[in-house]
C-alpha cells in the first residue's frame, strides 16, 4: 500500500509570519506554556513537523515516571488543543499506574498485552489487546498496561487532550493526583472493554476495538471516490498533521486499498443546523469540501504523475462523471 497526501492553504503559514526580533521578544515568556514545560519536565522531546514516516521506528527516549520509553509529536497548529505521544514497553515489563484529568485514546501498533482499569470505589476490570487495537481510557481511572509479550516489545500512539487541561489548571499534582471517580464514565462494568458496540450511522458507539485496521467500514461516498502545496507520502505507520483549517487530500497510488485513521480528540465539530460536518458538504453550498469540479488541475496532475511512477493509471473517470449529477451550480 503506497498512498499519497498533498495539503493546501489559501492563508498564509505561521512559519511565514515572521516578525521583527523586537517585537518577539515581547512575546518570549508566552512561547512556554505549563503544557509544554510538563513535557520538558517528563524528559521528552517534542515532534513539531507536519510528518512522521514510521511511528514503529521513531526514535524514543527513556521515561522514568512511566517506567518506558517515549516521544510526543505535536504539531503547532494543534499544541493549544490536541497532544499525541508514542510509548513503548519492553518485553516482559509494563508501565507505572497512572491517573489523569484529560481524555486518552490508544492505538496499538505493535506488539500484544493488556490493561488494568480500576476506580477509588475498588472496582477494576482487566482486558487484553494486540496490534490494530484501539481503545479509550475512561477519564480520571487510574490504569496500568503490561507488555504480555516477554521477546517482543509493545509500542502504541496515544492522542490526548492534555494541552488545554495542563494549560488551564497549570498544576501537574492537580491533574494527575486527584481522586474522583465519574461513575457515569466507569462504573467498573465487566464488559467495559468488550469487543461490541451499537453502530449509529457512520458512529461506532464503543470502548475497544479489537481490529481497527480489518473493521467493517461504511459506505461514505460524499467524502470522494471509494471513500503554494506541500505532498507527503504515506505508507504504513506514518503519521500526518494537516496544519487547522488547511484543505488535505488523500491518495491510494497503490495496488491495494489504503486505509487511515483520524486520530484526534474533537469536542466540538464545525456542523451545520442538521447535525452534519461542515468538511462533508460542498463549499458551493456552504461547506468546506471542494468538489471533483471544483479542485485545481494540478492535483490531477500530480495524482497520475505518482501513479505512473508505479505503472498505474488514474482509475477516477467514473466518479468524477457521477458526481455532476447531484453537484451543486456554483454561486453567482
Amino acid at each position: 500500500m503506497i498512498t499519497k497526501e498533498l495539503v493546501t492553504s489559501e492563508s498564509p503559514t505561521s512559519e511565514k509570519a515572521i516578525v521583527s526580533s523586537e517585537l518577539a521578544t515581547k512575546f518570549a515568556s508566552e512561547k512556554e506554556t505549563p503544557y509544554t514545560r510538563w513535557v520538558k519536565n517528563e524528559g521528552l522531546e517534542i515532534i513539531s513537523g507536519l510528518h512522521v514516516p514510521d511511528l514503529h521506528t521513531v526514535e524514543l527516549k527513556p521515561w522514568p515516571r512511566r517506567g518506558g520509553r517515549g516521544v510526543f509529536i505535536n504539531h503547532d497548529a494543534s499544541r493549544t488543543s490536541n497532544d499525541c505521544y508514542v510509548c513503548e514497553i519492553s518485553p516482559g515489563k509494563e508501565l507505572a499506574p497512572q491517573r489523569q484529568l484529560f481524555e486518552e485514546m490508544i492505538y496499538v501498533l505493535d506488539g500484544r498485552g493488556s490493561t488494568a482499569v480500576w476506580n477509588d470505589a475498588g472496582q477494576r476490570v482487566q482486558f487484553e489487546w494486540k496490534a490494530g487495537a484501539i481503545f479509550a481510557i475512561p477519564l480520571n481511572a487510574s490504569h496500568q498496561h503490561f507488555n504480555g509479550s516477554g521477546k517482543e516489545p509493545v509500542r502504541y500512539v496515544a492522542v490526548t487532550n492534555a494541552p488545554p487541561v495542563m494549560n488551564l489548571y497549570g498544576d501537574v499534582d492537580f491533574v494527575f493526583g486527584t481522586k474522583y471517580d465519574f461513575r457515569e464514565r466507569f462504573g467498573g462494568e465487566p464488559n467495559y472493554f468488550a469487543n461490541k458496540g451499537e453502530q449509529r450511522g457512520l458512529l461506532l458507539d464503543t470502548n475497544f476495538v479489537a481490529d481497527a485496521v480489518n473493521l467493517p467500514l461504511v459506505a461514505a461516498n460524499e467524502r470522494g471516490a471509494g471513500g503554494g502545496h506541500i505532498r507527503f507520502s504515506m505508507a504504513k505507520g506514518s503519521m500526518i498533521v494537516p496544519p487547522n483549517m488547511w484543505y488535505h487530500q488523500h491518495f491510494n497510488t497503490g495496488t491495494t486499498p489504503a486505509r487511515y485513521l483520524a486520530f484526534k480528540h474533537e469536542v466540538v465539530a464545525v456542523r451545520n443546523s442538521q447535525g452534519v460536518p461542515k468538511a462533508w458538504i460542498s463549499k458551493r453550498v456552504g461547506g468546506d469540501q471542494i468538489d471533483y469540479a471544483d479542485e485545481a488541475p494540478i492535483v490531477r496532475t500530480l495524482f497520475a504523475e505518482a501513479l505512473s511512477r508505479h505503472g498505474l493509471k488514474p482509475r477516477m473517470d467514473d466518479a468524477y462523471r457521477a458526481e455532476l449529477a447531484d453537484l451543486p451550480p456554483k454561486a453567482a
